[in-house]
């Protein structure tokens, strides 16, 4: 409730404005997707392509679904292969480095520096203004 994906869908929509093409992506949905399709591989690619290689990718709330060996399966074959062609990748998530419950926790070490390494952190501070 502080703004992270409003301003990910920001960046997202000023590059979507240069004409270089971009998919925001909701990491819950798109599992839900996945799950839907478990007996159908031309679903599953249908579902995961264009998250894979579309040159600029807004992942929201990574992290955020229930961590099972699946999903970190999933979140790892996304960021494994954004990370080895080097594509540009925006990332937004409820979980720090710190804390009770760590990103790290939630979608694996590996994962976690891979993003490290890719990505620049910018934590956001404030009340969440739809309690407000």
């Amino acid at each position: 409730g502080v703004g992270k994906t409003h301003l990910a869908t920001g960046i997202l929509r000023g590059i979507l404005n240069k004409g270089i093409p971009g998919l925001f992506c909701d990491v819950n949905e798109t599992l839900t997707n996945l799950q839907s399709t478990f007996n159908d591989k031309t679903s599953i690619m249908a579902i995961l392509e264009p998250i894979l290689e579309t040159p600029v990718l807004l992942l929201d709330e990574i992290g955020a679904a229930r961590v099972t060996d699946w999903t970190q399966s999933v979140i790892a074959q996304i960021i494994n292969h954004r990370y080895n062609e080097n594509l540009f990748t925006v990332a937004t998530t409820n979980y720090s480095d710190d804390g009770n419950e760590t990103l790290t926790d939630r979608i694996g070490a590996r994962t976690r520096s891979r993003l490290h390494q890719m990505m620049k952190s910018i934590t956001l501070y404030g009340h969440d203004y739809r309690s407000q």
